[in-house]
């Protein structure tokens, strides 16, 4: 939700509803999802212990300090967008569609697809292949805010 229109929360809500994956705002029931992938974090958790392990991985002083000075801008999400990506022999069955106002951008889904299927077009949007996409739905598992379905 864009911060300039974000709606505030009810007071109260707790960990263990934000966890369930359902919170309730202005009446509606929106569905929450973790920003972050407990697969990937382990997975480079396991990349940087075997860095430091074969003291590949060094800790420099910053190279420049960040400015203090300046304006912070808010970014303006563009309107979402679902795209599909289905086989035309099987339509009803194997499709995925991409939530795009969900979509972090984290490239996940490009990185752990296993077939090459997902990538970005021009305008920063994940785009599926329906030529190469086997629909394994590894994209699906791996998206840690659930913009697949």
């Amino acid at each position: 939700i864009p911060q300039l229109t974000r709606p505030a929360l009810k007071t109260g809500v707790s960990y263990q509803e934000l966890k369930s994956g359902f919170v309730e705002i202005n009446g509606r029931k929106i569905r929450t999802a973790s920003i972050s992938s407990l697969f990937m974090a382990r997975k480079i958790a396991d990349t940087l212990r075997q860095w430091i392990e074969r003291g590949e991985f060094t800790v420099t002083q910053a190279v420049e300090p960040l400015s203090t000075s300046g304006t912070v801008r808010p970014l303006m999400l563009r309107q979402p967008e679902k795209v599909v990506a289905s086989r035309e022999k099987d339509r009803h069955r194997d499709t995925i569609l991409i939530d795009h106002e969900r979509c972090i951008h984290c490239d996940l889904c490009i990185a752990q697809c296993p077939h090459e299927a997902i990538s970005k077009d021009a305008e920063n949007f994940i785009r599926i292949d329906p030529e190469k996409c086997t629909h394994c739905r590894t994209c699906v598992k791996i998206c840690s805010v659930g913009c697949f379905e």
